[in-house]
């Protein structure tokens, strides 16, 4: 029956499966496992699961989802749940880490996608792509940036997914503390490389006149550019919300919200939400803020030590076509999806 069945065809039924049938699948043939493991297949099934995710959204059917990391003395683990419309979590996949992921911080999430990270010496990070639901990573080493005295620098990173060229992209920035330009570099995962680059966007203008003991972040606020400026100022502790209403034109920057809150100013802040809820930690423990009310309500979720919101829970083949197995789950694999054969 399967020689009948034009390939096409049997792509096209393969591509609306989910990720652990799929996995399961690469069992039954050599030529079942070359068009799930090949590329143009993994990116048509990550664009029909965008779509879908799209769908779900618009009927408003729930209110996003929330990963978080927890880790104790013995493993690490990731969880996601949905946050439902009447403010309750429902839990929908938890993972174990690889332990050799123990010494990383996960850095972003995306289309179901996680980068991690670990401190080297001389600037240097060693960066792994790591898609829990096919259970394969890719290791990258970032370029160290030259003439940087490591103990006057900081380094961000990010990850972002291009839909118009499909591809996948870790943003790596590296500041000197002493005022001295920054620099940035661009991994693209279709290309497999990294590249030098930089441009610069002005802060919002005055948006540090009398703010005292400061520290800024940078996030998505209601699909726009945003930056948070946390203060500790004789008010108490402060956060002022500017957004760029024009992407990449400073004259745009608007001053939005100043937000009174309780939170510590201590750099817990993980983002917002879709609808502009901030996420962060406080002497409460996990809370969304909304800016505009200042209402916050408590997230039963504990011991976390990274969070983040994402508008789709999706899985993907990700890294099925040019990744590595994790040792400590090799026969995991094995057990639960047979050999290929």
């Amino acid at each position: 029956m399967r020689e009948r069945v034009p390939d096409d065809i049997v792509e096209d039924i393969l591509g609306q499966l989910p990720v652990k049938s799929l996995t399961r699948f690469r069992c039954v043939s050599k030529s079942c496992n070359s068009i799930i493991t090949g590329t143009t297949f993994i990116n048509k099934h990550l664009k029909l699961n965008l779509n879908q995710c799209e769908s779900l959204i618009s009927t408003n059917t729930r209110s996003g989802y929330l990963l978080y990391a927890t880790k104790d003395k013995n493993s690490s683990s990731l969880c996601t749940v949905v946050c439902n419309n009447d403010r309750t979590l429902t839990q929908v996949s938890w993972f174990e880490m690889p332990s050799f992921f123990d010494e990383c911080n996960i850095v972003d999430f995306c289309n179901g996608l996680f980068c991690l990270a670990s401190y080297e010496k001389e600037l240097c990070h060693i960066i792994y792509l790591w898609n829990p639901s096919v259970r394969m990573f890719k290791k990258l080493l970032a370029t160290p940036f030259t003439d940087k005295d490591t103990r006057h620098t900081t380094s961000v990173m990010g990850l972002a997914y291009n839909s118009q060229n499909n591809d996948f992209k870790i943003l790596r920035i590296v500041t000197v503390l002493d005022g001295q330009e920054a620099e940035a570099e661009i991994y693209s995962l279709s290309a497999d490389s990294w590249r030098r680059f930089f441009r610069e966007i002005m802060l919002p203008p005055n948006s540090l006149d009398g703010v005292r003991g400061y520290f800024g972040e940078l996030a998505l606020f209601k699909g726009s550019l945003a930056v948070f400026i946390i203060s500790n100022e004789h008010q108490g502790i402060l956060c002022h919300i500017w957004f760029m209403k024009e992407y990449g034109v400073a004259e745009s920057w608007t001053k939005k919200y100043r937000v009174q809150t309780d939170w510590l100013c201590n750099g817990d802040f993980f983002g917002c939400t879709n609808n502009g809820e901030l996420l962060i930690k406080n002497d409460t423990g996990l809370v969304s803020i909304d800016p505009e009310s200042q209402n916050q309500n408590i997230l039963a979720i504990e011991d976390a030590n990274w969070l983040a919101f994402s508008a789709n829970s999706m899985e993907s083949l990700v890294l099925l076509d040019g990744g590595f197995l994790s040792s400590q789950i090799v026969t995991v694999i094995s057990s639960d999806f047979g050999h290929i054969v």
